[in-house]
């Protein structure tokens, strides 16, 4: 099995990932993924990539894919070395992905692109960790075969039954997961091809995790092709009672359940003890047991650590004083009592740890100061032994209500995806509206978002000096901040939100 990529993508983190396997579909695959971008550039306020895997295709697949994929950088190419199966196109797909959401999509088009933000939509409204699409909704407006329908409905039935998994259809061909979940349940996963969405979603089920259903629209009956026969139908129900056998009386699933890196155990650490108290409180009415370790002076550094000996979270959230400094005057001064503590935690211990810096941060700060302080003092290395991730104040965050008809986004910056996994375990209900960026971009975006809210009216200078004085990515600052720049700057309305 091997993969490779022709775009140009870095590792900088998306907002979505979507995932599209194809198989042997190189006289349609041009315009279905020019379809999907279409749809996703029109319809998606997100940052996205998508990802074409090839599953071993005896046609111009692979040949379609990469010209595509030359043309249009969010595009990146994969390709198994033979047909292997839905099940193993879509994990070597998640295995190359950069998004904190990831969705399914049948090359196939059957169900098209522009039902996504729909399912996001529905994830942030139901607090889901899953969104799949059924065309048994009573929303859905579906026109297909009566036969692949007595199908459906038969073998949902029989998975209900096996597995008592609370969905009217396992099978269509739109699916949106939070990163997490695949990250626990793939490793285990075995099934390849028919059962291979059975196997997920009973697991998903089995683990706790809230699936949600959404309606979708299938009205085409040209292009509706079942790709279902009989010996397709015999395979399938072998692969389902194979996932019975494991699942209940072999126990090969238990594993999943046994290694639960929940992450819901916190530490909230701080010079003020009411900010730190207020973090505590807000964190534990969202389901987190927090412990909030307030800290005054070097004096109590000690006491300190011994509460971090006591709970070893695997993420501790540093509450930070206000900015009252120029760029350049903070750094240690401000930083170097957190860092002295985080350094000396990351040095006795052995395994994974995650900061979440709440709180302003100048722009570069999290690149130029704290990893080389923490590296440096610890030994230990960024995006294996520990990652950082960039929040705004807690007090900004109490104001993001996710459920809310039109809620504000949540900027948040990382260093990698283990850290935004470690995030999302934690602040489960604010994924849907987190939106992604590297940690200067997002300390720049914080920053701008305060002076905006500080001045009357800001000096497009200063908010232009901010974006260009770090590596950031300029054009999403002044799309998150809802500033346009015409020449100049010049301010728009929606602040603070996505345009």
């Amino acid at each position: 099995m091997t993969a490779l990529s022709t775009s140009a993508n870095s590792r900088k983190l998306v907002d979505l990932s979507v995932l599209m396997p194809f198989f042997n579909h190189g006289a349609n695959l041009a315009e279905n993924v020019k379809t999907t971008l279409a749809d996703l550039n029109s319809l998606l306020q997100l940052s996205y990539e998508l990802i074409v895997v090839d599953d071993g295709s005896t046609d111009a697949t692979y040949q379609e894919a990469c010209r595509i994929a030359s043309a249009n950088p969010r595009v990146s190419v994969l390709r198994m070395d033979s047909n292997s199966g839905k099940g193993a196109a879509l994990r070597m797909g998640f295995a190359a992905s950069r998004g904190g959401l990831i969705c399914f999509l049948d090359g196939d088009l059957q169900i098209s692109a522009r039902h996504i933000p729909r399912f996001i939509e529905y994830m942030r409204l139901e607090s889901a960790d899953v969104v799949v699409a059924s065309k048994r909704h009573p929303l859905s407006v579906v026109d297909y075969p009566r036969t692949r329908r007595i199908l459906s409905r038969s073998y949902q039935l029989l998975t209900s039954t096996l597995f008592g998994v609370p969905l009217t259809d396992t099978q269509a061909g739109l699916k949106l997961f939070r990163r997490e979940v695949l990250e626990r349940i793939f490793p285990r996963g075995l099934v390849k091809r028919y059962a291979f969405d059975v196997e997920l979603l009973a697991n998903v089920h089995r683990l706790g995790y809230r699936i949600a259903e959404a309606p979708v629209e299938i009205t085409d009956q040209k292009t509706y092709k079942s790709h279902v026969d009989l010996a397709a139908v015999r395979r399938m129900f072998h692969d389902t009672m194979g996932i019975f056998y494991r699942m209940y009386i072999r126990g090969y699933y238990d594993a999943i359940a046994n290694d639960d890196p929940s992450g819901r155990d916190v530490v909230v650490i701080g010079r003020r003890r009411e900010t730190v108290l207020a973090t505590a409180r807000f964190l534990t009415a969202k389901e987190v047991t927090a412990h909030p370790v307030p800290f005054t002076d070097a004096d109590s550094m000690e006491a300190t650590l011994q509460e971090f000996s006591v709970h070893d979270p695997a993420i501790t959230f540093v509450c930070l004083d206000d900015l009252d400094r120029k760029p350049g005057e903070e750094d240690i001064e401000r930083l170097g009592p957190y860092l002295d503590i985080l350094a000396d935690i990351l040095g006795r211990s052995q395994d994974y740890k995650c900061f979440a810096f709440a709180g302003s941060l100048y722009p570069g700060t999290t690149l130029k100061t704290i990893v080389p302080y923490l590296e440096g003092s610890s030994q230990k290395r960024i995006g294996k032994d520990f990652d950082v991730i960039v929040l705004p104040s807690f007090d900004e965050v109490s104001q993001i209500f996710p459920q809310s008809q039109q809620p504000l986004p949540l900027p948040i910056g990382s260093t990698s995806l283990n850290a935004v996994s470690a995030l999302s375990r934690v602040m489960r209900e604010f994924v849907p509206v987190m939106i992604r960026m590297d940690p200067s971009t997002a300390e720049a975006a914080h920053y701008v978002q305060r002076l905006i809210r500080s001045e009357a009216t800001p000096v497009s200078s200063q908010i232009l000096d901010i974006c260009n004085s770090d590596d950031v990515d300029l054009e999403r600052i002044l799309r998150f901040t809802g500033v346009s720049r015409n020449g100049d700057l010049a301010l728009i309305g929606n602040i603070g939100g996505i345009s």
